[in-house]
């Protein structure tokens, strides 16, 4: 007797498969009738975005914030767009800002194929700052995976910010950035994909840096874990320690005989790589009437600090003293 020959063939289909090229608004992400499950499952996400922006500290910078309940129940809501980065993943780019010349957005990195409810937060480096989350796009072109930014000082464009990102790995690299500080009208710039600003005061770099995923309630990127370099620049902030207190208590004066008085001190600088100082924020609690006096005497000392030379291109650290008496 012969047994027919029954062959099965398996295939592997990779997640992504399943997952969509575009999403249109507003039927691809609400709860609307007859819509797919993605779409539902993306209208979650719209709903719990709006609550942790409510917790957020831009929901105060934030003046012209999309209703996204509004967009989940399938209603048209302008300042909300999906951009394809290819694999299921999307840039979800939120409004924040409107003016006359610029328009700010957030940007969140959404996966269509495990559709998780809280995207995280893109941030965009910048040269000679931090990794940033508004950014004042213009277009973005979803072959190359490129997204341009311009910020004029003024409207004829005489000086700004220009930056042009590639998305790889799904997050930003800064490939360009020309900047431009105080309009003259001279070597104005209107935004196009074919040309940056030029002009004598327009500074061009390259610098090649990439940026992060964050929070909305937390949006820094990550730190490195402790290194010799943080171990050093903690060092010599740590020997102005005294130079720092007695900023503190010369400025406070007979305060500090009240019962009680107490001061908490945090000082935080960035270093910028080769050792120098870009930033340092002193914050004072409580914060009383000489803060400013308190807070310009500890900056003084710390800007007259000698750093280490660090290898990153920025280097955060912080340190706190607590004065009780």
């Amino acid at each position: 007797m012969r047994w027919p020959l029954v062959v099965v063939a398996l295939w592997c289909v990779p997640s992504f498969a399943q997952a969509r090229a575009v999403i249109r608004l507003p039927e691809g992400c609400s709860f609307t009738a007859g819509a797919p499950a993605a779409a539902s499952t993306c209208a979650d996400m719209l709903v719990l975005l709006k609550k942790t922006f409510e917790r957020s500290t831009f929901k105060e910078s934030c003046g012209d914030w999309p209703d996204l309940e509004a967009a989940s129940r399938g209603e048209k809501v302008p300042g909300l767009a999906f951009l394809p980065l290819g694999r299921g993943h999307f840039l979800l780019q939120v409004r924040c800002t409107t003016g006359a010349y610029n328009e700010s957005s957030l940007f969140f990195l959404w996966d269509d194929r495990t559709h998780e409810f809280a995207p995280p937060l893109v941030l965009f480096p910048a040269e000679g700052a931090v990794p940033e989350a508004l950014v004042f796009a213009r277009d973005f072109d979803a072959k190359r995976l490129t997204l341009w930014e311009l910020r004029k000082e003024l409207g004829d464009g005489s000086a700004g910010r220009y930056r042009r990102f590639t998305f790889v790995n799904e997050q930003p690299v800064l490939d360009e950035q020309v900047s431009k500080d105080g309009a003259d009208h001279l070597d104005p710039y209107d935004f196009s994909r074919k040309a940056a600003p030029r002009g004598a005061k327009w500074v061009r770099t390259t610098p090649k840096s990439t940026g992060c995923l964050a929070t909305l309630v937390a949006p820094a990127c990550p730190g490195p874990p402790p290194s010799k370099t943080d171990e050093a620049v903690g060092e010599v902030l740590g020997a102005k320690q005294q130079l720092i207190i007695d900023c503190v208590l010369n400025i406070a004066g007979a305060d500090t005989d009240a019962p009680g008085w107490k001061q908490a001190i945090k000082v935080k600088v960035v270093i910028k790589k080769g050792g120098e100082l870009f930033t340092v924020d002193t914050t004072l609690d409580p914060d009383g009437p000489k803060r400013d006096a308190t807070q310009a005497c500890i900056e003084k000392v710390v800007r007259g600090i000698t750093w280490p030379v660090t290898d990153a291109a920025m280097l955060s650290f912080e340190k706190d003293w607590t004065l009780n008496f």
